[in-house]
């Protein structure tokens, strides 16, 4: 978790804005409520990353997509392609397209990536501790 932490703070999270201030704050937010609620620890560490390469809601990117395979190797595979999967996504129907036709619909491409119903189930979760954060 430290390392996960720290790279947050290397990519500049911290001096980022967001609703009630640094978005690092934000994200470890998201993470707090994700965990309290007993998720795995890949969701809880998706959560934490949930918008580092930004969001249709949330547009400062932290990361380039461009160098996905950095975050794999702090967070893992598994919580990264959810970080992927959050931030492609169009959120106005991303979560009803991970549900009924267990895809998700990259708003930047187009192009339509299967997710399993863990997966579904693991978007809105770390949806809903992001709206609640």
């Amino acid at each position: 978790m430290q390392g996960a932490l720290d790279f947050l703070l290397r990519i500049g999270t911290l001096e980022r804005g967001h609703a009630r201030g640094s978005l690092h704050a934000h994200l470890i937010g998201t993470w707090e409520l994700l965990h309290s609620w007993g998720c795995e620890p890949s969701v809880c560490l998706a959560g934490l990353y949930h918008s580092v390469y930004g969001t249709n809601f949330y547009e400062l990117q932290s990361f380039p997509l461009q160098r996905r395979q950095e975050i794999r190797g702090v967070i893992g595979a598994e919580a990264e392609e959810l970080v992927f999967l959050f931030c492609v996504a169009d959120r106005a129907h991303a979560l009803w397209d991970a549900c009924q036709i267990r895809r998700v619909i990259d708003r930047l491409t187009g192009t339509s990536y299967p997710v399993s119903s863990d997966q579904a189930i693991a978007l809105i979760e770390i949806e809903c501790a992001n709206c609640l954060e």
